[in-house]
């Protein structure tokens, strides 16, 4: 039996002197015998009583017609009319006052009760109901009076039924201000790292993707970790939508020159290999666009602030979706970046094996794992809602730096620690190369001139020989190629049976090519990166 209905025990009962109650209206005040009089307070001449009332909402989206009869009807309630209707039949007191100076009203109540009580406004809270606040504070209360609860630990677990929690930067000790600094530390070591891109002895190791696009994946690796900064003080609607923006974008930034590079590599040579070969910024573009498209969905307000309520723990705020828009956003979202990472995936199939980008590919496919995992986690996190405010803020900042981290470092920062580890002077290599050749080519010259100044007549007749052997194995070389063309028609009539098996068959036959359609064969002796 909760409080309340004791005191009404006592009171329905006669069985209690004072009692601290709300006050009854008719029929119930007439079978009360206590006299109702102003709560007493610490110093004569100061008291005060609560009050409540009923709330009266009109919806927004409504006819306006509508709105003005709904307006009519609150000017009703609100009238002098049907204020002094209600106070005259005993139903509720009013808060006017000028309805106890009518003659009428003052011959049916106490009007000098009224108007000696000090009222003040019974405070709701925004994150628990009034009356279960005041259950928890009485109990935390409790421990400490009936208890052997510390007063420090007491208070403190006051504080926390009503106090909202948050990462903050204010302070230079606290744990939001040191990762502050240290998410703008890893974006100025990204950002710098780039002028590697410029460095004559480094250029070799930045083979796979233009220096434009590299720059366009880096900065992709920065806006995503600027989603994190999303994450301290205090949660609004802007940060929400930021956030959103900022993973959403820093991914189609990361992915997408990847992407266009693995159709470049190509091995068969097409029209829309060679659009996009030649029309890369407006590839970018495109899929620039439908993020911008989808970012437009954010008028239809998509988000709220969902207050986070933790008995015995600590209150906190996180993004909610809201309306079946945000979760169509957030669906389209998501299968819009998964058809970007299953189209790496399956680019990446197909080109396993060209040569000139054999060891990126690997490095790729890695990324698009890790980034798959933390954001299938991430996902899950925000489905099951972690009811601990830093363990949320923990969790959903590690995933964000793991995808950051990953793109950048398994496709970019990688290639600088090998460039270090395998330093060269590129120039002083070439001019080797180029003297190598040189001296190779001279030596063979002067060698295969003094064997036939020599050996005339066997040069004659090892010449007839090798015609003889020449027509030999062009002839064999005929029946090889008569017997592979017979093998692969036949192979190409058992894959004609149905177009699921052309399609397999072909993508075997790009998967096994080791030179793209478009790329010089002379690619392969330039360095990959690895």
């Amino acid at each position: 039996m909760d409080d309340s209905t004791s005191v009404l025990n006592y009171l329905l009962m006669r069985s209690a002197l004072f009692v601290k109650f709300w006050m009854f209206q008719k029929p119930y005040i007439d079978t009360i015998d206590h006299y109702i009089s102003p709560m007493p307070g610490h110093k004569e001449g100061i008291t005060s009583s609560t009050i409540t009332s009923y709330n009266i909402g009109v919806k927004k989206k409504i006819d306006d017609k509508i709105k003005d009869k709904a307006i009519e009807i609150v000017k009703f309630l609100i009238s002098d009319e049907f204020q002094k209707k209600i106070v005259m039949n005993g139903l509720m007191p009013s808060l006017i006052p000028r309805i106890c100076e009518d003659e009428d009203v003052r011959d049916k109540i106490d009007c000098t009760l009224f108007n000696s009580i000090q009222m003040c406004v019974r405070k709701g809270n925004n994150l628990i109901h009034i009356d279960e606040y005041i259950n928890t504070f009485r109990e935390y209360i409790y421990e400490f009076i009936y208890g052997d609860k510390d007063p420090s630990y007491v208070l403190d677990k006051v504080e926390d039924i009503s106090k909202i929690y948050y990462i903050v930067i204010d302070n230079v000790k606290s744990v939001g201000f040191i990762y502050f600094v240290m998410i703008w530390v890893f974006i100025a070591i990204m950002g710098f790292s780039l002028i590697f891109l410029f460095i004559e002895n480094f250029a070799p190791f930045f083979k796979f993707l233009s220096d434009d696009f590299w720059i366009i994946q880096v900065l992709g690796s920065i806006i995503t970790l600027a989603a994190s900064f999303e994450q301290l003080n205090a949660v609004d609607i802007n940060k929400c939508y930021l956030k959103f923006i900022s993973i959403s974008l820093g991914l189609t930034l990361s992915l997408i020159p990847i992407s266009h590079k693995l159709i470049v590599s190509f091995p068969a040579s097409t029209k829309f290999v060679i659009w996009v070969n030649r029309h890369k910024y407006c590839y970018l573009l495109f899929f620039i666009l439908i993020d911008m498209l989808i970012f437009c969905s954010f008028y239809f307000e998509i988000y709220e602030i969902e207050n986070v309520v933790v008995f015995d723990h600590k209150n906190f705020q996180r993004c909610k979706l809201t309306y079946i828009s945000g979760y169509i956003v957030i669906i389209i979202e998501f299968l819009y970046k998964l058809f970007i990472f299953l189209l790496i995936l399956l680019l990446s199939f197909i080109d396993w094996n060209i040569y000139s980008i054999y060891y990126d590919l690997r490095l790729v496919v890695a990324m698009i794992y890790v980034d798959i995992i933390s954001l299938t986690i991430f996902c899950l996190i925000n489905i099951i809602k972690i009811n601990r405010y830093k363990a949320n803020f923990y969790i959903n900042e590690i995933l964000i730096l793991l995808i950051s981290f990953s793109n950048y470092i398994l496709l970019y920062g990688f290639r600088i620690m090998i460039a270090f580890l395998k330093k060269q002077n590129i120039k002083l290599d070439f001019i080797n190369r180029v003297n190598d050749r040189f001296i190779n080519s001279q030596s063979t010259v002067e060698s295969e001139s003094s064997i036939s100044q020599k050996n005339n007549i066997s040069t004659i007749n090892k010449t007839t020989t090798n015609a003889e052997n020449v027509t030999i194995l062009k002839t064999n070389e005929m029946d090889n190629e008569t017997i592979s063309n017979n093998d692969h028609n036949s192979n190409d009539t058992s894959y004609k049976k149905t177009e699921r098996s052309k399609i397999i068959s072909r993508i075997m036959n790009y998967h096994y090519s080791t030179e793209s359609s478009i790329y010089n064969p002379e690619d392969k002796r330039l360095y990959s990166g690895l």
